[in-house]
């Protein structure tokens, strides 16, 4: 006698209510030489991360803070940004959009404290500011759902992996290094670039 088949999803719990629910990518881009100076609201969500240059950055009205490269920055709805280069920048960015933007904004996933965040490893940020570009521009059945969850993963890097891509405090440089490295296993690394990129000699590393 053979067992009543018993669907396998009735044991499962009920899966609470989509965070991101209606989210899409709202663009997403690099500018190599990007002079131009931006004083606006935005009803949206949106990350740049400075590669070369430099500039300001400033959110809603406060003291203005220094851009050079490896700074990470965010806009979102609410107070007046303004923000640009002083001659000039090279500036990788993705933004959110649609009701979904309020749940990255209440997962942290965009830090709101107006300030700008400094990345560690500005090659490993570049490569997944890249890959969502070069996936949201492929124009594929489904590459728009694949590039705005990659935007999340990147995002979730960029502000919740401290040692690696980024912190609000300051970080033992070895301790990032080592941190990149199990980030990187089987990867080759150059490690007096590495040393470099750190602000420290090779021989300390």
């Amino acid at each position: 006698m053979t067992k009543p088949r018993v669907p396998i999803f009735t044991a499962w719990p009920r899966l609470p209510e989509a965070r991101f629910r209606d989210l899409h990518l709202a663009c997403a881009g690099h500018c190599r030489g990007k002079k131009t100076r931006v004083r606006a609201r935005f009803d949206h969500i949106a990350v740049g991360l400075i590669v070369g240059g430099q500039g300001y950055y400033s959110a809603g009205g406060r003291a203005a803070a220094a851009i050079t490269p490896g700074a990470l920055f965010g806009v979102y709805p609410g107070p007046i940004f303004d923000y640009g280069p002083l001659a000039w920048w090279e500036e990788y960015y993705i933004g959110f959009a649609g009701r979904g933007v309020r749940g990255l904004i209440e997962s942290g996933l965009i830090p709101r404290d107006g300030r700008p965040r400094q990345v560690y490893d500005v090659r490993l940020a570049v490569r997944g500011f890249e890959e969502v570009i070069r996936t949201w521009r492929r124009r594929r059945p489904g590459d728009g759902d694949r590039a705005c969850l990659r935007g999340l993963m990147l995002l979730v890097d960029l502000f919740s992996d401290p040692l690696v891509l980024g912190a609000s405090k300051k970080v033992d440089p070895i301790e990032a290094v080592l941190a990149l490295c199990r980030k990187r296993p089987g990867e080759p690394l150059d490690f007096h670039q590495l040393a470099a990129d750190h602000n420290i000699s090779y021989s300390t590393l």
